[in-house]
Order: C-alpha cells, then sequence, then structure tokens
C-alpha cells in the first residue's frame, strides 16, 4: 500500500513540474517570437528608411538632370518610408525610465544619427519602451490614398518624428558649471 501511495506522490509532483516547464516553455516562445518579430522589424524598417534617404539625396544632388520619376505607382511617394514602420511591436515587459512628455532629453546612443541633439518629449511609449521628441528623428512617409481624401493638403508625403527607443535617450538639465558659472545642459545619467 505504501509503495502505491508513494507511486501516486511521485507522479503528481511529476505531472507538476510537468505544467509548470510548459508554462515557462509557452513564456519563453511568446517572448522569442517577440524578439524577432520586433528585430525583423527594425531590419525592414531600417532598410525603407535607408533606401528613401539615398533615394531624396539621389535627387537633390542632381537638381535638374536627376531621371524621371513621375510615372508609375510610387510616382508621388518616392523615397520615403511607409507609415507602417512607425507602429512597431509592442514590449512585452517595460520599467519606467522615468522620462515624462515635456522633458528635455539628449540622444546619446553612439551610432545613432542624431548623437548629441536636444529635443522635447512629445510622447512616451511605455509599451514600445521609446519615445517621440520634436524635431529629432525625422522621415518621410508615405500617405495613402485614402487617408489624402480627408486631407487639406494633398500631399502624397508627411515628415514625422519617428520613435527613438528610451535606452538611447537620457534626461538634459539646466545647471551652473562649477568651474565658469554659467548655466548649461547637463545630461543627467
Amino acid at each position: 500500500m505504501e509503495k502505491i501511495a508513494r507511486r501516486v506522490e511521485y507522479v503528481k509532483a511529476y505531472r507538476a513540474r510537468q505544467k509548470v516547464s510548459e508554462r515557462v516553455g509557452a513564456a519563453r516562445r511568446t517572448r522569442a517570437k517577440f524578439i524577432l518579430q520586433n528585430e525583423q522589424l527594425d531590419s525592414r524598417r531600417a532598410g525603407s528608411i535607408k533606401t528613401a534617404k539615398i533615394a531624396r539625396r539621389e535627387d537633390w544632388q542632381l537638381g535638374p538632370i536627376a531621371p524621371r520619376r513621375d510615372a508609375g505607382e510610387k510616382k508621388d511617394t518616392y523615397g520615403t518610408a511607409d507609415l507602417y514602420f512607425r507602429q512597431g511591436v509592442p514590449k512585452l515587459k517595460w520599467r519606467d525610465w522615468g522620462i515624462r512628455a515635456g522633458d528635455r532629453v539628449a540622444v546619446v546612443e553612439p551610432k545613432h544619427r542624431e548623437r548629441g541633439k536636444i529635443g522635447t518629449v512629445r510622447q512616451v511609449r511605455k509599451y514600445k519602451e521609446d519615445v517621440i521628441v520634436e524635431g529629432l528623428n525625422l522621415c518621410d512617409f508615405a500617405v495613402p490614398k485614402y487617408m489624402l481624401e480627408f486631407q487639406p493638403d494633398k500631399t502624397a508625403y508627411r515628415t514625422i518624428e519617428f520613435p527613438i527607443p528610451l535606452p538611447s535617450v537620457r534626461l538634459v538639465h539646466p545647471a551652473p558649471d562649477p568651474i565658469t558659472g554659467q548655466i548649461r545642459d547637463t545630461i543627467i545619467e
């Protein structure tokens, strides 16, 4: 009788461990899926924006001898990125970085094209861990045709601020310089 009781207890414990490992495995798979989606979206977004910038620069540099691009499907939106890329994929967990709308921040990421620039935060998107800073990280986006009907301005693209990841920005506060006494912007780590 004791053998059967021990075996039953063992099976119960084994099934409990299996359920826990299944839940942990499912959480890991979900997290891996989100990470993969973010990486894929980031690479497509970067490629789209890069080709858009190259196209715009090429047209600007060639000036009057630039090839005619006023034909075809993308005649009005040549050199713009797709608006879909601005949305992003939500993060599974987020932490409070202490940055709120209206704060002054500086971009500190070494490889970011806006590095060292200071701007005011317009929006903090906690669920995606990024901020939209006024006047920084501007990008041209193609406006879908169905939205053009309702816009007073009929241009096929808009220049809007692209989100910057929260780890790439730091708060900026005016503080007196200890040597000269002049007020200067100080990055708060």
